[in-house]
């Protein structure tokens, strides 16, 4: 019954949490989801930090009483100009957005982007968002406020397999099999734990991938899913393969053979579909001219590909730093710091002493400072001494418990049945 944390929101989704673990404090500036997530890592805590929206299977405007009209986002504005309609109060107006804010990034609203609003009569009902192309946020009028649903469409689920064998590159290995981009990133993003994408990815490397595909139930194809398993089998290498286990009723990871967590403390590769440009070592600088110890990884990338943090950690740096030009460094532990450099621009929000969690977009690909070209210049600092990034030994990754691991063996073997059933189907 003792408090363990607590947190004060003063933006719409952030503010600070505070978790007090046995005799430690911390005291972080994080986004709600964030929050979720040390909970959830940390202790099976039950998410009340605020209402969570009521999954539904039937949307609540389908009634053919109800009038929707459909406003589009053009460029330059924003949804206080798709409300400027006559039968909508300013009042109404600002309580819709109040009660939308903590459940949709209005940061992510684009250009053409559709907002349904819903009328009984002609007083304002409710209103309809798409998160994806599965699930619609829908509000609807309960007094002066409105109440969020999160409405999802009905759909099957459909294993696809896909096999990869490297003649070029994976990004065109794997476009040339018709691997969608979607399910080639979150390949990519996983295998960045375990693979050094320089040494492993020979001519003839084969990976294996089967994933979801999701269905209405016309037969209407809506979008890709989740990656179930892959293979990834090299000449020089043991093979690596990862299943994908829910540990939780809704909440999913990777794990390899044993039942081991394929996540390590820091990615040894913070970029999707990258071409590794240039290793750790001795090089002649391409600026400079002359012979100059390379102290990271260079990763060719268009300008604008988004940058991930390697690890769990707070930002000890983030300005211009020399020639490395736009630069941010995350402390990690006492041990370890990563360090990013050329980009573009940062992140919304990533400032000195914000904390990130593994995976965060933190900036963007770019040429800033003493470069030819837009890259990422990717650095693992060990005890204040740059090392290379695809020599260090992470450590394991988590184990499942008795209980878990039981039922992850289960997994695993209507996995690979699955597998073997998809692959014959295939060939047909």
């Amino acid at each position: 019954q003792s408090l363990i944390g607590f947190f004060i929101r003063f933006k719409s989704k952030k503010g600070i949490f505070v978790y007090i673990d046995q005799y430690q404090i911390e005291a972080n500036e994080l986004s709600i989801d964030s929050v979720y997530k040390n909970l959830s890592n940390k202790n099976n805590i039950k998410k009340a930090l605020y209402y969570k929206p009521q999954v539904i299977r039937i949307s609540l405007f389908n009634s053919p009483t109800l009038k929707i009209i459909v406003r589009k986002i053009s460029k330059g504005s924003n949804l206080s100009d798709a409300l400027k309609l006559k039968n909508i109060s300013n009042f109404e107006a600002n309580a819709l957005i109040s009660s939308l804010k903590p459940y949709f990034d209005f940061n992510k609203m684009k250009s053409g982007q559709k907002i349904k609003l819903i009328f009984n009569d002609s007083s304002l009902y409710g209103l309809a968002i798409a998160i994806d192309k599965i699930s619609t946020l829908e509000l609807i009028k309960e007094g002066v406020n409105f109440k969020p649903y999160i409405f999802k469409k009905a759909f099957k689920k459909k294993l696809t397999f896909s096999k990869i064998v490297i003649k070029k590159n994976l990004y065109l290995d794997s476009k040339a099999v018709n691997l969608p981009s979607n399910t080639f990133s979150d390949l990519v993003k996983l295998l960045s734990y375990s693979i050094d994408f320089q040494r492993d990815i020979r001519k003839g490397t084969t990976f294996e991938v089967l994933y979801e595909s999701l269905f209405s139930y016309k037969g209407e194809f809506i979008t890709n899913g989740s990656i179930i398993y892959s293979l990834a089998s090299f000449k020089n290498k043991t093979d690596i393969k990862m299943f994908r286990f829910n540990t939780k009723s809704n909440e999913f990871d990777y794990f390899n053979e044993k039942g081991e967590s394929i996540r390590k403390s820091l990615m040894r590769t913070p970029i999707d579909g990258a071409r590794l440009s240039s290793g750790f070592g001795n090089r002649v600088h391409p600026i400079l001219g002359y012979t100059k110890l390379h102290k990271g990884l260079d990763f060719a990338a268009k300008k604008g590909t988004p940058i991930y943090a390697a690890g769990n950690g707070r930002i000890e740096r983030a300005n211009t730093y020399g020639g490395y030009g736009r630069y941010i460094r995350i402390k990690h532990n006492s041990e370890y710091k990563t360090a990013y450099a050329h980009l573009y621009k940062f992140a919304k929000g990533i400032k000195e002493g914000k904390y990130v969690n593994q995976g965060d977009i933190i900036g963007y690909v770019g040429s800033s400072g003493r470069s030819t070209g837009p890259h990422l210049h990717y650095e693992v600092i060990y005890l204040n001494r740059q090392i290379d990034p695809y020599s260090m030994k992470l450590p394991d990754g988590k184990k499942l418990d008795k209980e878990q691991l039981k039922s992850f063996k289960n997994i695993k073997k209507k996995i690979l049945e699955d597998l073997e059933k998809t692959k014959i189907t295939k060939k047909f």
